[in-house]
């Protein structure tokens, strides 16, 4: 029975790897203003690290799920001249689909390194260009996961005041009938074309 079980449980996650590899067909589609179906826009959730600056809108088990998630880049964070952790912000979305929790989430951190492309342009553009990691888990345990890049990231703003938020903000809708998670990115009040993006959840 346990060789049995074992054996399920290996097919399982491999057929689960498969389908997130092709995941990544779906992920350049535009995302409506208004999302289809019963789906509603709601705000991406900020996990903060090693900062008093910036405070987390998170929960605290975002925070724990983060530090889990991105512990090696986590680990590999730069220091200041003093010895001090530089700032490290991770976005976070949780949806679930046929009784399994997939997370949608991005890690950037200050200095260099970080695996993102910082904005080039000053104050016109807001956001970086980072990967997007969407991990499949249920019970608490990662099934699979796997990372597309080329995402917008904007963090390190939604704590600065309600008008910022308000002005400067990514949310994401979760149509369930279609498995379809849509980003958004508002910088300055107005949509980002170019970061409307969606994942088609298997």
């Amino acid at each position: 029975m346990y060789r049995s079980s074992k054996r399920i449980l290996s097919k399982t996650l491999v057929t689960t790897m498969l389908v997130l590899a092709a995941i990544g067909s779906a992920r350049a589609q535009r995302a409506e203003p208004t999302p289809p179906g019963d789906a509603v826009w709601q705000p991406v959730r900020e996990v903060v690290f090693n900062s008093t600056t910036f405070a987390s809108t998170g929960t605290s088990q975002d925070r724990a799920l983060m530090a889990k998630l991105w512990a090696k880049e986590l680990s590999g964070a730069r220091r200041t001249p003093a010895g001090d952790a530089l700032p490290g912000f991770a976005l976070v979305a949780t949806v679930r689909r046929n009784g399994v929790d997939y997370v949608l989430t991005m890690f950037n951190r200050a200095g260099p390194d970080t695996g993102c492309d910082m904005p080039g342009n000053g104050a016109q553009d807001l956001h970086a260009t980072c990967p997007l990691r969407v991990v499949q888990m249920q019970g608490g345990d990662v099934l699979a996961g796997r990372s597309f890049p080329g995402y917008c990231m904007l963090a390190g703003l939604f704590d600065s005041g309600e008008t910022a938020r308000r002005l400067n903000r990514m949310e994401y809708a979760y149509d369930e009938r279609a498995g379809v998670v849509r980003l958004r990115t508002i910088e300055h009040g107005r949509i980002v074309p170019a970061c409307s993006r969606s994942i088609r959840l298997p």
